[in-house]
């Protein structure tokens, strides 16, 4: 049975950037924040698992509330929890406000950074300023993750972003991803499904590993894209930890784990009156239509009684 690894709270929806390609559909028209009392909740029930280490600080835009988060990380480090925040890096205006910034999460026991450099991105933030964040953590000791999506003839593609960051490969780690269909980027041209086709066929490794907690305290399985989201339950109706041990004990969720949601689709395939879409771009995707289409969540659903 898989361990739950950690938390990804979702500090608010309110994000000051509104990318065409937000699966969330964040922006400055977003106002739920989560509250102390909720968080030191979450995080109280959180250590009541073993095998939890890290909290993703994410949104939204987390650093909008940048007092509050960290409060929320000091909490969570007087726990013992590791932690890592997930930003546009719009407050990065240069090293010395970065640095500021990135020392005092540093002493909270922040250890993973996470950023984004793409087309969609800098409609709204400087890249200097994600540089600015960038290098700063590089140079602070973090583990640095810059994320990065591919469409053609962007200004930033992965190499692009590379070169522009010119950050040690030994301290960085450049994704490329492709977009998922949900929120605002249902608007958007799907990615060529030849860009990323490593991202399509395997597991899900976020699913039971690293769920979520929104602002209203609904509880996901994942990071929780799509407009079909699974919502667990609800930290103010039942303890977070309860929810999570039963999530552990889900089967579907195991299956999209251990073999993916398009490995699953083909399991299924038996149910379905008609060969189902076997065209995704990553893994959010086939697991969004297992959620979102009647057909696919029928046939699913059959396979997964025949199991029982």
């Amino acid at each position: 049975m898989l361990e739950i690894e950690g938390l990804s709270l979702i500090i608010t929806d309110k994000c000051n950037a509104r990318c065409r390609h937000c699966g969330f559909s964040a922006g400055p028209d977003k106002n739920k924040v989560i509250t102390m009392k909720m968080a030191r909740k979450c995080i109280t029930e959180l250590a009541l698992l073993e095998s939890a280490k890290l909290i993703s600080y994410t949104g939204g835009e987390p650093f909008l509330f940048f007092d509050l988060l960290k409060e929320i990380i000091s909490f969570s480090n007087s726990l013992g929890f590791y932690g890592e925040v997930v930003t546009n890096s719009f407050w990065a205006e240069n090293l010395t406000l970065a640095k500021e910034k990135l020392i005092s999460l540093k002493k909270l026991g922040v250890v993973n950074f996470v950023t984004s450099l793409d087309d969609y991105h800098i409609e709204f933030i400087k890249p200097e300023y994600i540089k600015n964040a960038v290098l700063t953590a590089c140079d602070l000791g973090y583990h640095v993750t810059v994320k990065t999506i591919e469409t053609p003839g962007a200004l930033f593609s992965y190499t692009a972003v590379e070169s522009f960051l010119e950050a040690d490969k030994n301290k960085i780690k450049i994704i490329n991803q492709s977009p998922v269909t949900a929120g605002r980027a249902k608007g958007q041209p799907p990615a060529p499904n030849s860009a990323h086709p490593e991202q399509s066929g395997g597991k899900c490794r976020t699913v039971i590993r690293f769920p979520a907690v929104d602002p209203n305290g609904n509880v996901f399985p994942c990071c929780g894209f799509g407009d079909q989201r699974i919502i667990l339950g609800n930290v103010n109706q039942t303890p977070l930890n309860i929810i999570l041990q039963e999530m552990r004990h889900n089967l579907f969720l195991n299956l999209l784990a251990n073999a993916g949601p398009k490995a699953l689709l083909n399991s299924a395939q038996q149910y379905f009156p008609q060969i189902p879409c076997n065209h995704f771009s990553n893994t959010c995707e086939a697991c969004n239509y297992i959620l979102q289409d009647a057909e696919a969540s029928l046939a699913v659903k059959r396979f997964l009684e025949n199991l029982l």
